[in-house]
C-alpha cells in the first residue's frame, strides 16, 4: 500500500499520522467488505456530511467544547468523535437552553466581527484591515483616543501588543494567507519595537499554517508570509456587489439564505404560539437569487419550521427586494 503525506503534516508528531492512518485503514475495511456482499451496483462511500466533516477537520487540543441544539445532530457528532478522537467526546455537550443557541454564545456578534473592516481594541484603539489582490493591509492607530494625552509612550505599546494579538486571531478567523502587512503605530523605543515582535512570533507560534515574520521596517511596518491553502472566509462567502458595479460585496445567496432562516425561526417564535391551533398562513419575501437557493437546499429546514413553528410558509421572489433582505407578511394576524 502507500500513503500521501500533505505539507500540512509537517511538524505533527508521530501519534497523528498513525491515528489517520487507522482511521483510513478502518475506512478501507468497511469499503471493502460492502463491496464483497453487495450483488450489484451500490453506494460504496460517502463524504460525510458537514458535522461530520467539521469534527474530523477541525477538532483539536485547543478546542474546549461543541455546543449543539439538535439531538439527532448531536448523536452524529459523537458517533464521529467516538469513530476519531474518544477522549473528545466530554467536549461535545447538548444544548437544551431556552435562548437560541447563536444568541446564547454571542456567535452571531462574532461573525459579524469577521466582516468588518474597522475592529475595536480594548484599551480605544483599532485596527482595520483591507483585502487587495496583492496583499492584506492591516492598519494599526489609536482609534478614540488619537487627540488624547498619552501615558508616556506606554500607550502606544499598548495599543500595538492589543493589535497583534487581534490580528493573529483574524487571521485564523478569516482564513487570511498570502502576504499580510500591519502598519503598526511607530514606536522610537528599541526594546518596544523589539517586544512587540517577541510577540507577534509567540502568537504565532500555535499556528497550524507555515508563516515567516520579517522584522518591523524603518517604516514602522511588519511583514508576514502565511501559507495559503483557499480563497480567504471573505472572498469565498461574500461576492462583487451587482449594485455598484463590483466596487464593494454583498453576501452571497447561499449565506444570505441561512441568514434568514435564523431570523424566520426567531420572527414566528417571537410572534406566534408555537403549536396551537390553526396552521397561520405566513408569507416570505426574498430575492430572486436567494428563492432558488431555499428552493434547492432548504426543503427540510422550511419543513421543519412551519411544523415547529404551525405556520404554513410560502416563499415568493421579488425583484424590488435588495439581494440581502426579506419582508414576512402575516405575523399578528
Amino acid at each position: 500500500m502507500g500513503a500521501v503525506v500533505r505539507t500540512a503534516g509537517a511538524g505533527k508528531r508521530l501519534k497523528c499520522f498513525l491515528r489517520d492512518l487507522s482511521l483510513l485503514l478502518g475506512e478501507w475495511k468497511r469499503i471493502t467488505e460492502k463491496m464483497e456482499a453487495m450483488k450489484g451496483p451500490g453506494l460504496l462511500y460517502r463524504e460525510p456530511e458537514l458535522a461530520e466533516r467539521a469534527v474530523r477537520d477541525f477538532l483539536t487540543d485547543d478546542v474546549d467544547r461543541i455546543a449543539v441544539d439538535r439531538p439527532e445532530l448531536f448523536s452524529r457528532i459523537i458517533g464521529a468523535v467516538d469513530g476519531a478522537i474518544p477522549r473528545m467526546r466530554s467536549r461535545v455537550q447538548l444544548y437544551e437552553g431556552k435562548e437560541p443557541i447563536m444568541e446564547y454564545f454571542h456567535a452571531e456578534e462574532q461573525i459579524d466581527r469577521l466582516f468588518a473592516r474597522r475592529l475595536a481594541l480594548p484599551s480605544g484603539g483599532e485596527i482595520v484591515i483591507e483585502e487587495t489582490e496583492a496583499l492584506i493591509a492591516v492598519d494599526v492607530n489609536t482609534g478614540s483616543h488619537r487627540n488624547r494625552k498619552k501615558d508616556g509612550g506606554g500607550y502606544i505599546l499598548q495599543v500595538n501588543l492589543e493589535a497583534a494579538e487581534e490580528i493573529v486571531r483574524q487571521m485564523r478567523l478569516r482564513g487570511l494567507g498570502g502576504l499580510i502587512v500591519i502598519d503598526f503605530i511607530d514606536m522610537a523605543s528599541s526594546a518596544d519595537q523589539k517586544k512587540l515582535q517577541e510577540t507577534m512570533q509567540r502568537l504565532m507560534e500555535v499556528d497550524t499554517e507555515r508563516f515567516q515574520i520579517l522584522p518591523i521596517s524603518p517604516f514602522g511596518t511588519m511583514q508576514i508570509s502565511r501559507q495559503r491553502h483557499s480563497q480567504s472566509l471573505c472572498r469565498d462567502i461574500r461576492r462583487p456587489c451587482p449594485y455598484c458595479n463590483g466596487r464593494g460585496t454583498v453576501e452571497s445567496a447561499s449565506a444570505t439564505a441561512v441568514r434568514i432562516l435564523a431570523a424566520l425561526r426567531r420572527a414566528l417564535h417571537e410572534s406566534i404560539a408555537v403549536g396551537a391551533g390553526e396552521r397561520q398562513p405566513v408569507r416570505l419575501i426574498v430575492h430572486p437569487d436567494v428563492l432558488q437557493i431555499l428552493r434547492q437546499g432548504a426543503r427540510d429546514e422550511l419543513e421543519e419550521v412551519e411544523k415547529t413553528c404551525c405556520v404554513q410558509l410560502t416563499i415568493s421572489a421579488s425583484e424590488a427586494i435588495h439581494r440581502e433582505n426579506f419582508s414576512i407578511e402575516g405575523l399578528g394576524q
